[in-house]
């Protein structure tokens, strides 16, 4: 509309009288051809202004439609993302690097919409408008038009079919540095207490600069690709418009008669040359991001828990039981449970020991409900755990690990875990915190009290603080099991103890499944399972063995 709009003006403009012509405009020619020359410019001026404001208006509403449609793309690609690894098991995470999953969810849904699905359309746009100045130029000058649009075709899809693998390379290229450069960083942060230890920060640095490096360049490189032939192109086109210019002053034709041609022929190359151009490199920048396509495929690819039955409840009033359970992880030709029994009776206190490698956290996750049997069943009251009732088993059970992860957020945050703050219960905030033995620490010296915040993953607290915020956090949801794994293998003597007492008088509370490698911190459990042995310890305290069944291990 724009270019078709400045033709008229031009053509009044270089004439010197009336315009015939005009008087075969639909209702207002005669008006149109009654004119002055000086009013009808100024008339065919307005209309030319008219138009190209609502063809740039028309640009920007369809600009706006296409940005607000990839950015809600964007969010929609994520949210199917997140809503997939929620429902993927545990071993999925054991097998898969954090930074993988943390790309596709951050960089890789950003370059599938706005490196392959916009440009896609981009693309379709583009052909729309060429194909409409081609009608125009066709209409005034059909000769030069099938040249220019054979030559610029030949140009821009030759160059194309050549560089095509070559765009796909580097795509690929620039995915592993990106993924290079995701590790390395998180390495970096992750380990930088050891890093600077050590100095190895020029090591650990150096392994992301090289990962940059070499996704800069890519990127480099797949940027000269998609602009290579217009940097032929265009000295060649108004070159070829100069040169006609020249030919036709030459053989004595008057410029006005070949002016209203050759000034649309001017804008519409520049309009032309550009559309050519787009198309050709939002072609390569599709061909460059198509591996996006590969890494955000998970979105359509739902796990079966995202869509599985409802959850049933699950009661637990008697026991927890363990009926000849082997495990072993995907690819592992050796199991690492394998037909272990045993039972843990409502508010016992059962600790496990055994050395590294002999199953003891695999263990934990079995319980968890992280990970299912290879072989065996799992039962609670003599009901199996299974997919329609797992997570309503999951919530009965308390967890803390030897590795508290803290969030870089508020100790009641951390406390409540996943609770929004205008749904925490301050007053069960503090039952835990008391029984945690951290409650007079919590009101009494930090200076926000819950409020404080506690930095990345707790580096402002303690080892002993961390654990005993994971214990509130354990209780804070109401367990009915709480499972400590190793919970206290990394505190000093002093700090285990006091730890392990304000867990000893949870006891009669809650049932208690213990993981230790020292037998000293499990002295006032019920009993003692030895995982490598496959038996039961003498009891540091038997009159706590009544009605407890026997324990078995085949080997």
């Amino acid at each position: 509309m724009g270019v078709a709009s400045i033709a008229p003006f031009l053509a009044v403009a270089g004439s010197e009288g009336s315009i015939p012509a005009l008087g075969k405009v639909p209702l207002v020619g005669s008006w149109l051809a009654s004119m002055a020359h000086r009013d009808l410019l100024i008339v065919m001026g307005f209309v030319t202004i008219l138009g190209l404001l609502t063809a740039n208006f028309l640009m920007w509403l369809t600009e706006r439609v296409r940005l607000r449609y990839g950015a809600f793309l964007i969010h929609a690609l994520r949210e199917g993302l997140m809503v997939n690894y929620c429902a993927r098991p545990y071993g999925y995470y054991l097998a898969t690097n954090s930074s993988v999953l943390l790309k596709r969810l951050t960089h890789d849904t950003f370059q599938f919409v706005n490196g392959v699905l916009v440009p896609s359309l981009e693309i379709i746009s583009r052909l729309v408008v060429l194909l409409l100045l081609l009608v125009l130029l066709l209409v005034v000058a059909p000769g030069i038009t099938l040249l220019a649009a054979a030559f610029c075709g030949l140009i821009y899809g030759g160059s194309l079919a050549v560089l095509n693998s070559r765009g796909r390379r580097l795509g690929h290229q620039m995915n592993v540095a990106q993924r290079s450069m995701l590790q390395a960083a998180q390495q970096f942060f992750g380990a930088i207490k050891a890093i600077l230890l050590h100095g190895k920060t020029e090591y650990f640095a150096g392994q992301f600069l090289d990962a940059s490096a070499i996704s800069t360049a890519c990127s480099a490189r797949a940027g000269l690709l998609g602009n290579l032939p217009r940097y032929l192109l265009e000295p060649v086109a108004f070159g070829t418009l100069v040169g006609v210019v020249l030919v036709n002053a030459a053989n004595g034709v008057a410029m006005a008669t070949i002016l209203p041609k050759l000034s649309i022929l001017a804008l519409a190359g520049y309009r032309l040359l550009p559309s050519f151009q787009a198309v050709y490199g939002q072609a390569m920048n599709v061909l460059s991001n198509v591996y996006s396509i590969g890494e955000v495929a998970d979105c359509a690819h739902q796990d079966a828990a995202a869509v599985g039955p409802p959850q049933l409840p699950v009661h637990f009033t008697q026991s927890l039981r363990l009926d000849a359970v082997s495990f072993s992880y995907a690819g592992g030709m050796t199991p690492v449970i394998q037909d272990l029994s045993m039972d843990f009776p409502k508010y016992s206190k059962t600790g496990i020991i055994g050395p590294t490698g002999c199953g003891k956290s695999t263990l934990v996750d079995l319980i968890l409900g992280l990970h299912s049997p290879t072989k065996g069943r799992i039962l609670v009251d003599g009901t199996p755990l299974a997919t329609e009732n797992i997570t309503s088993w999951r919530a009965l059970v308390g967890y803390v690990p030897q590795d508290i992860y803290l969030l870089d957020d508020t100790i009641a945050a951390n406390i409540a875990f996943g609770i929004p703050e205008a749904k925490r219960d301050l007053k069960k905030l503090r039952q835990v915190a008391d029984a945690a033995h951290i409650l007079a620490f919590v009101e009494n010296k930090l200076p926000h009290g819950f409020a404080t915040m506690v930095g990345e993953r707790g580096v402002r607290l303690s080892g002993g603080q961390r654990q005993r915020i994971g214990i509130a956090r354990a209780l804070y949801h109401g367990p009915e099991i709480l499972v400590l794994d190793e919970a206290t293998s990394a505190l000093d003597a002093e700090t285990e103890k006091d730890v392990m007492n304000a867990i000893y008088e949870l006891s009669g509370k809650i049932t208690m499944i213990m993981i230790a490698h020292r037998r000293s911190s499990l002295n006032r459990c019920d009993r003692l399972f030895d995982l490598a042995a496959g038996s039961v310890m003498d009891s540091p305290a038997p009159k706590s063995l009544g009605g407890i069944h026997d324990l078995t291990h085949p080997k």
